[in-house]
């Protein structure tokens, strides 16, 4: 199955398959009240990137805090889990979902030195699939 690049992500889209994978962003303490993040957070089914400590005004990671930790969580050994599960799945064959419109702006949300990592390592992963030639990019509608 593909890596199927799409704007967003909508409720008909989810509820319609069950045997896809969405990925979502959410925030390390899970405060983030994003209309898809709230439908894909308990699912069996949502793939969670993190990319910040919480939603307040001053959750947002500089690159200090990404590399060396905030407290008693370690961002970048968390986005690096995210992004393990992200690969595994394109590796398993399943469908992944990823919606390239929240994901931009989460980016221009983000301090740039941390946004220029984000985007590296999910390109490096999108590249993989372009090269396996296992890549969708805004089909007009999908079903398993």
């Amino acid at each position: 199955m593909p890596l199927y690049l799409t704007d967003r992500i909508s409720e008909f889209d989810i509820e319609q398959n069950d045997s896809a994978y969405f990925v979502y962003f959410d925030s390390i303490r899970r405060d983030n009240n994003n209309v898809a993040t709230l439908r894909l957070r308990d699912k069996h089914n949502g793939v969670p990137i993190v990319y910040r400590h919480n939603m307040s005004e001053n959750g947002n990671w500089s690159l200090d805090k990404f590399k060396l930790g905030q407290g008693d969580v370690e961002p970048s050994i968390e986005f690096n889990n995210c992004l393990a599960k992200f690969s595994s799945l394109i590796l398993e064959n399943k469908l992944v979902v990823f919606p390239m419109h929240s994901f931009n702006v989460i980016l221009h949300g983000m301090y740039s030195d941390v946004s220029n990592i984000y985007r590296k390592e999910i390109e490096k992963i999108i590249s993989k699939s372009l090269a396996k030639k296992d890549f969708v990019s805004h089909a007009l509608s999908f079903k398993i």
